[in-house]
């Protein structure tokens, strides 16, 4: 099993490469070029990413902590059944991402670009939003406590029958959002705008 750690390595070119059950610790690459790469069950630990490209990778059942990912491109890739904790991912790109099953802890979203994202079954705990774009994403019988939702760009996302403990919507758009059947115990949304949002069966 490939280890690297403790490591900068700047203008990686890793398109496509094969780098399945490999373990980074403390490694910085800004800018890596890890687009359409198979990263299936990765380790990561304090590791840097920001500005990479990761767009289309497969990172399913990786494992990151404390791994900055900001203005990283992530589009189309999947992240399924991974496990996140105090990832940051400020400004990223990730429309049309899957993260189906994962357990994201403590990240940070804000101002991410998650059109379109599926986050399917996910868990989310104490996540912040603030100002990501997550119109039409879906969280179809995601778990989500104590996640916050600051100025969120949400019409269209769809949070049928997910459970939604202890979080803030605060000046959010959830135009044509859909609730129907969540669990909203201890939600609070607080100057949100709320055209046509399915709130049945809450």
């Amino acid at each position: 099993r490939l280890l690297i750690e403790e490591a900068e390595i700047e203008g990686l070119r890793a398109a496509r490469a094969r780098l399945s059950r490999a373990g980074f610790r403390r490694v910085r690459l800004p800018a890596a070029d890890l687009h359409g790469a198979s990263l299936e069950g990765t380790q990561w630990e304090a590791c840097d990413l920001a500005l990479g490209n990761l767009s289309g990778a497969a990172l399913d059942g990786a494992v990151l902590e404390e791994v900055r990912l900001s203005d990283a491109a992530l589009g189309s890739a999947s992240l399924c059944g991974a496990v996140l904790e105090e990832l940051t991912l400020e400004k990223a790109r990730a429309p049309a991402s899957r993260w189906m099953e994962a357990r994201c802890a403590k990240t940070d979203f804000s101002g991410a670009l998650l059109r379109g994202a599926s986050f399917h079954q996910a868990s989310l705990l104490e996540c912040l939003f603030g100002r990501a774009d997550l119109a039409e994403a879906l969280f179809y019988r995601a778990a989500l406590r104590f996640c916050r939702f600051p100025e969120t760009q949400a019409a269209g996302a769809r949070f049928s029958e997910a459970t939604l403990q202890y979080c803030q919507f605060s000046g959010a758009r959830l135009d044509g959002a859909r609730f129907s059947g969540a669990d909203l115990r201890g939600s609070s949304f607080l100057r949100c705008a709320m055209p046509e949002c399915d709130l049945r069966g809450t």
